[in-house]
């Protein structure tokens, strides 16, 4: 391989990652999508063979079905050739833009706190994993990504096929990791180095499951933080006032109704831009993750008040007891839109929650990733249901609502259509249905 292939006609790599031995780790972009991506293909001069890439799919297809945060989403999973015109395996993932858990460890070791609340994510993601029978294979610091989000880990059962002591290897292997992240002559407590010992134990029936290390790790976090202390909340986000206006004053409480929230799924994450020299000609300048957050945020705000002044009008429309009047066209970026009016509704609007649908469409998106990874949707009508989702929420983010209850049923007549046409699996489709019509999917 080498910079400046495109594979799939879609992934253009742009630097390769790795040190050079073992498998090939590239940073891409994703053309079809507009995002960073990372590429990883077997080690160099490595044909693959149609057996060989069936269980590589396999693999990738059992690692996708664990519902883990911590795990790096998988987007895609294919064969394509190399610059020899050898055939290969290469699965695409989400790339993480920070130093692995080995460069942060060698820059600065972790205190005793922090290697309790790293290692203590990971069990709990091994956990997970453990009980969906897959196995990582191949955890190693440089597989564990610190984030301010929570650890992340990547390659989840590529590194083997697995067997019967696969998660006995994956305990050892932490054990391993959970020492090089012990400070040396630090404060360590006594049940997490003997947690460690017996993981890295050659007696498999020694090494504790994951679960059990979670415990251990959580007594030991809650232990060695001061007594009597609780973390302090983060302030709440204000919009940003002007220098001549100054801040705006605090308004007051209203205990009739509860604040509108930003569900934890509408948080946008971090945007990065092309890889230099990659990006196509004129193409926009990604929006900075601040502004899209503080966007929402506002966005929030503001349908809380409008929650309020609808509740305190209730009177003068249904009587102290009627429904809460929905409003018949779209309103400020962060209250509601409406749906046009029906029979089935009694003539009335059915309203759109900005926050929720911006929530909406961010569980969608995984789903589609997942099943495209798992070869259950077609190439094409993932790209195009991706590229729907993404335009509508980059359009909620900015304020611009109207027509968005028509998009979202436009998106729900494409996955009706595309099922009819068999082009994605019914299982796939229920699951995005029901998180269109406000589940978890």
């Amino acid at each position: 391989m080498r910079p400046g292939l495109r594979l799939a006609e879609r992934y253009r790599l742009a630097e390769r990652l790795d040190a050079g031995s073992g498998e090939q780790v590239w940073r891409a972009w994703d053309e079809a999508l507009g995002r960073p991506v990372a590429v990883k293909l077997p080690a160099a001069g490595r044909a693959t063979t149609a057996e060989r890439h069936r269980r590589f799919r396999e693999r990738v297809v059992r690692a996708v079905r664990v519902d883990h945060p911590a795990f790096t989403t998988v987007y895609d999973c294919d064969l394509t050739r190399d610059a020899d015109g050898r055939p290969t395996s290469y699965v695409v993932t989400a790339f993480l833009d920070v130093e692995d858990l080995a460069a942060r460890a060698a820059r600065e070791p972790l205190t005793v706190p922090e290697a309790l609340e790293c290692c203590a994510q990971i069990a709990e993601a091994l956990a997970a994993a453990h009980a969906a029978g897959v196995a990582h294979g191949g955890l190693r610091p440089e597989k564990v990504f610190p984030t301010p989000d929570g650890v992340r880990i990547a390659d989840l059962g590529l590194a083997g096929d697995g067997g019967p002591d696969a998660a006995g290897t994956d305990m050892r292997a932490f054990g391993a990791l959970l020492a090089g992240c012990l400070p040396e002559g630090g404060d360590v407590p006594a049940e997490v180095a003997d947690l460690a010992s017996r993981c890295r134990s050659p007696d498999p029936a020694r090494r504790p499951g994951a679960g059990a290390a979670l415990e251990i790790l959580r007594r030991a976090r809650e232990a060695a933080e001061p007594a009597g202390t609780a973390p302090e909340p983060e302030p709440a986000p204000v919009p940003e006032t002007g220098p001549e206006t100054g801040p705006e004053p605090e308004p007051e409480p209203v205990p009739a109704a509860a604040p509108a929230a930003v569900p934890a799924e509408a948080a946008p994450t971090r945007v990065y831009g092309p890889p230099a020299g990659l990006a196509p000609a004129g193409a926009a300048a990604p929006q900075d993750s601040r502004l899209v957050f503080r966007v929402a945020v506002t966005a929030a705000v503001v349908a809380a008040l409008l929650a309020v002044l609808t509740l305190l009008n209730r009177d003068a429309t249904d009587g102290p007891h009627g429904a809460v009047p929905v409003p018949a066209a779209p309103t400020s970026p962060g209250g509601t839109v409406s749906t046009s009016p029906t029979p089935e509704r009694g003539g009335r609007a059915e309203p759109v929650s900005v926050p929720a649908a911006y929530a909406t469409l961010g569980r969608l998106q995984p789903i589609i990733d997942g099943a495209r990874a798992a070869g259950e949707i077609r190439s094409d009508v993932a790209v195009d249901l991706n590229n729907l989702i993404t335009n509508l929420r980059n359009d909620l983010a900015a304020g611009r609502t109207d027509g968005i209850a028509e998009e979202l049923a436009r998106i729900r007549e494409k996955i009706d259509t595309r099922l009819r046409e068999r082009a994605l699996d019914g299982e796939v489709a229920a699951r995005m249905t029901a998180v269109l019509s406000g589940g978890r999917g």
